[in-house]
This record gives structure tokens, C-alpha cells and sequence, in this order.
């Protein structure tokens, strides 16, 4: 599936951006996928939709410290009380 949209007659494939690594779920490439665009998807996901990173992960087929991990390699750490990455 390819996502694009077009800004002053350029389109844009985001292909490579949406692959979460869930059924069917056409998101991020949790494993090689930008950084920066992994915090914000699951900040935002957290902010809207899931009331804790448990349940987040559990609904993406994940674990809570292989997402951790992840991020915590990139220098961010997860706040309980604020349901968030920030950055140490």
C-alpha cells in the first residue's frame, strides 16, 4: 500500500515509513524506521489512544522492552506518570 499525498504537484511515497510489525497493521518499521518518527507516532498514539505502553505494545505484538530498548538506545526514556518518551 503505498501512502502519498501531493504538495505543489509533488507526490510523496511514504511507503517505506508504514510497516509496524502487527497483523495487517500498516504503520513503521519498528526495526529500521526513523527514529524520530517512531517517538512521535508513539507518543501520539499514547497521548490519543492507549492508557499505558503495556497495552500499546500489546496491541502492536510487542513488548514493552523491546520498545523501550529501542528508544533508550536513541537517548529516550519513558515516563509512567506522563505516558511518554522525552528525551534523558
Amino acid at each position: 500500500m503505498i501512502y502519498g499525498y501531493e504538495t505543489n504537484n509533488c507526490k510523496k511515497d511514504y511507503n517505506k515509513l508504514y510497516h509496524l510489525k502487527s497483523i495487517g497493521e500498516n504503520m513503521f518499521d519498528f526495526e529500521n524506521g526513523d527514529i524520530n518518527i517512531m517517538l512521535s507516532m508513539i507518543n501520539m498514539k499514547l497521548r490519543d489512544e492507549f492508557s499505558s505502553l503495556e497495552s500499546f505494545a500489546n496491541y502492536y505484538s510487542l513488548t514493552k522492552e523491546e520498545i523501550v530498548k529501542r528508544l533508550g538506545e536513541k537517548g529516550f526514556h519513558y515516563s509512567e506518570n506522563e505516558n511518554q518518551f522525552k528525551r534523558v
